[in-house]
């Protein structure tokens, strides 16, 4: 079975504190799933389960497989004009994407375009793309 992946790439430039980074890279995580997913509702002992469906045979598998290699991929970029073609290149290529644009509530001010998530989509397909970016 192919590889798959989430790639998230954040922007280092903005000198963002952990936790706030942390947080954008979550936000551009679930920008995706809350733009193209279907949520079902379950009631479990009243507790409630949200499920995500999307179809494709790459994101049935990074939802249900096992999480033993490394299937979330933190990398960096040093501006927003390289963030924003790397979207670009994501979009183009047809590949899941998710974008977070901060809107300045708590440490960064005004709006800023901060994190992009790439997948979850096989590996080769988002390699062109993400290879020569540097971890976080």
């Amino acid at each position: 079975m192919k590889e798959v992946k989430l790639y998230i790439i954040v922007r280092e430039d903005l000198q963002m504190s952990p936790g706030k980074m942390a947080a954008q890279c979550v936000h551009a995580a679930f920008k995706y799933l809350m733009r193209k997913g279907r949520f079902f509702q379950e009631d479990l002992e009243c507790q409630l389960a949200f499920h995500v469906y999307d179809g494709a045979p790459e994101f049935q598998h990074f939802m249900t497989g096992r999480f033993g290699p490394p299937i979330i991929v933190i990398k960096k970029v040093k501006s927003e004009e390289q963030l924003r073609n790397i979207l670009k290149k994501a979009e183009d290529a047809g590949l899941r994407t998710g974008a977070q644009i901060d809107i300045g509530l708590h440490e960064l001010e005004g709006e800023n375009f901060t994190a992009v998530a790439i997948g979850p989509n096989y590996v080769e397909d988002c390699e062109p793309i993400v290879k020569r970016l540097r971890n976080l």
